[in-house]
């Protein structure tokens, strides 16, 4: 008997201890082929004394959860760095320390347009991609700012679609009542042109700052009462609202005879950042906009994972299960998504910043990300099947082109109708 013929005589005994080994080694080899992924460091900036930014956070580490779930073979994972601000200052701020100390590849935010203005131009300087997911303000935009992209509707957006709403049921005359600010103002040369183009007439505007007092806006609704002026477009955030809708109540203005829009802004946060029992009381009758979002099983997956989630994050918050479906926490989540997968595609990375730059407050020489060119080209680029949507950037915009008509009934809203550039109003 040859060698070769004996070897095959092993006790049996030893066959599944052998076949063990074969298996360990295979691993073994295995791990040792798989490229170690590389920490991503991305900022995140949120006002995480809002609603919307403890929304949007709870996003976004769900989006980067999943998104490395579906790809462990990832060369870069995203390292998020929080940090909080709720005014132009703390937001500058806190984007000067992301990338002078840390080096930051992209910035998550920041949460209201009026701080996107100063972090995109910081972001320009420094070559660092800001993707915006909640700052809609036509204010600040890619043209003016190239590494500022918005993954999230640009307010002007709806225009038309408040200007059919307007010219099919005949209303002639429209006054916008917005806040007193870069976030209301900028929406509204837009507004005015789409409703001048559908015939109908903007005699008066009402100007109503955030911190404006109760007895400030009493008298800017009995003004308009007294003008005869029956149908309002509001486009405001929610704190304001809040106050602004129960004093229009309290003035018999919402009511028969009398009609209210909101813009999508306001129409994601009812039941939430507006709360259930304001729009129950004071909110009947109230139409809105929202961005159309497609149902699907990622999306009923999400909203189960987000509840579950949130109320974990924030055991002192109660909100509604449609705000894990509003458009801020749905454009979170994608925004996340678009740049983990820009990360992803960009491959391995070398020095984060090159430059002069050494002091936290040396804007004029701040350094420059290595990444910031190629990576803001494939989030350009990137294309996807998103929860809010197909995900696609045009000209630094997420391409948003139709919308929901909502009507408020109870404490939530009910859908009545569609709108898209290429059919109008319609009810399906």
């Amino acid at each position: 008997m040859s060698f070769l013929e004996r070897s095959h005589l092993l006790p049996s005994s030893l066959v599944p201890f052998i076949l063990s080994l074969l298996s360990i080694q295979q691993s073994y080899s295995a791990s040792a082929q798989r490229p170690a992924s590389s920490p991503f460091k991305v900022g995140l900036i949120l006002d995480l004394d809002s609603l919307v930014g403890r929304m949007a956070l709870t996003s976004i580490r769900i989006a980067v959860d999943d998104f490395y779930a579906a790809h462990p073979r990832s060369s870069n994972h995203l390292e998020l760095l929080v940090r909080k601000s709720n005014d132009v200052v703390t937001a500058a701020s806190a984007a000067m320390e992301l990338m002078m100390k840390h080096e930051v590849r992209a910035i998550l935010g920041p949460q209201t347009s009026i701080e996107s203005e100063f972090v995109a131009e910081l972001g320009s300087k420094a070559h660092v991609p800001i993707v915006a997911f909640s700052a809609t303000s036509p204010s600040v935009s890619h043209s003016h700012s190239p590494y500022f992209l918005r993954a999230a509707a640009n307010d002007a957006a709806q225009a038309a679609a408040i200007a059919d709403l307007v010219s099919a049921y005949g209303w002639r005359r429209v006054v916008p009542v917005y806040e007193d600010n870069d976030y209301g103002s900028a929406l509204v040369p837009y507004l005015i042109d789409a409703l001048n183009a559908a015939g109908a007439a903007v005699p008066y505007r009402s100007a109503i700052p955030a911190s404006a007092s109760d007895d400030y806006v009493s008298a800017a609704l009995y003004r308009l009462a007294t003008e005869q002026m029956r149908v309002f477009v509001v486009h405001m955030r929610p704190d304001l609202a809040a106050r602004f809708f129960p004093l229009a109540s309290d003035a018999g203005m919402v009511s028969a005879g009398y009609v209210w829009i909101i813009t999508d802004g306001l129409t994601a946060l009812l039941g939430s950042g507006i709360d259930a029992a304001t729009v129950a009381e004071s909110m009947q009758g109230v139409l809105g906009l929202a961005p159309f979002t497609p149902k699907s099983g990622r999306v009923n997956e999400f909203k189960r994972k987000w509840r579950r989630r949130f109320s974990e994050e924030n055991p002192a918050d109660d909100v509604t299960t449609a705000a894990a479906t509003s458009s801020y926490a749905l454009w979170a989540y994608d925004a996340a998504w678009a740049v983990a997968e820009a990360a992803d595609r960009l491959g391995p990375v070398g020095p984060e910043y090159v430059g002069a730059g050494t002091e936290p407050t040396d804007i004029a020489n701040l350094p420059v990300s290595s990444t910031g060119h190629e990576l803001l080209k494939l989030l350009e680029e990137a294309e996807f099947d998103g929860l809010g949507g197909e995900f696609r950037l045009d000209d630094g915009e997420l391409n948003v082109t139709a919308f929901r008509i909502v009507n408020v009934i109870g404490e939530g809203a009910r859908e009545i109708g569609f709108w898209t550039p290429q059919h109008g109003l319609s009810r399906r």
